[in-house]
């Protein structure tokens, strides 16, 4: 009986840590802001300014039938070309800042979306 009191006191005590763990960790990961300058270079090609402490960034792209996305790694690639893009079709175009805190990929805000379309 008391050992089944003690495991008893031990699970509440460890549970009651969990909460203050997760809000602890969670707090201390950085919110990336979104990229700026995000524009279309020319044809399918995107760019972007690079944004400090960025790791690297996911690129997403919708037609209105689906969508794909890449992750483009590494802080000095700020351009990418998107590829298997149908002509004449329009896509919506967003871009979004990684950061790699407490090992922890943290997306950051997305940028606004730019409409691209391939003639």
């Amino acid at each position: 009986m008391r050992k089944i009191a003690a495991a008893s006191i031990i699970f509440i005590l460890l549970m009651s840590l969990v909460p203050t763990f997760t809000q602890g960790a969670s707090s201390t990961r950085m919110r990336l802001p979104v990229p700026n300058n995000f524009r279309i270079v020319s044809g399918s090609i995107v760019s972007w300014d690079a944004v400090p402490g960025a790791v690297g960034y996911r690129l997403r792209w919708r037609p209105a039938d689906g969508g794909g996305r890449v992750q483009v790694n590494g802080q000095f690639h700020t351009a990418y070309r998107i590829r298997g893009l149908e002509v004449g079709k329009s896509y919506r175009v967003w871009v979004a800042a990684l950061t790699d805190a407490e090992g922890y990929r943290t997306l950051g805000s997305w940028s606004r979306a730019l409409t691209l379309v391939l003639t």
